[in-house]
This record gives structure tokens, C-alpha cells and sequence, in this order.
């Protein structure tokens, strides 16, 4: 399920439900859900690293 998104990390699955977006890796027998977050949010600057984000 979900899609592939190594534009945005690599390695990463992005699965749409309502208005947010669910980022998750698979391992061999598992899932790991790393953000989950509305789908209005700014996606690059939400996965930047934080030490480059400006304010």
C-alpha cells in the first residue's frame, strides 16, 4: 500500500487518509510510521533538517 516517495527521503512510503499524509519504511516483517501530518502542510520544509530551517 502507499507509494514510494525518495524524492522526499529515501526509502519512504507516503499513504493518504482524509486530510493527512502517512510516512512510513518497511523492513523485512515490519512497518515503521515516522510522521504523520495534515496534507495541507509545506512537505520539503517539514523534512528538512531543523538546524536549516529559517524563520
Amino acid at each position: 500500500m502507499g507509494r514510494q516517495r525518495d524524492d522526499i527521503l529515501p526509502g519512504v512510503f507516503l499513504f493518504p487518509y482524509k486530510k493527512h499524509l502517512i510516512f512510513y519504511d518497511t523492513h523485512d516483517d515490519s512497518v515503521t510510521i515516522l510522521h504523520v501530518v495534515h496534507g495541507a502542510r509545506n512537505l520539503p520544509d517539514f523534512f528538512q533538517p531543523e538546524d536549516t530551517i529559517t524563520a
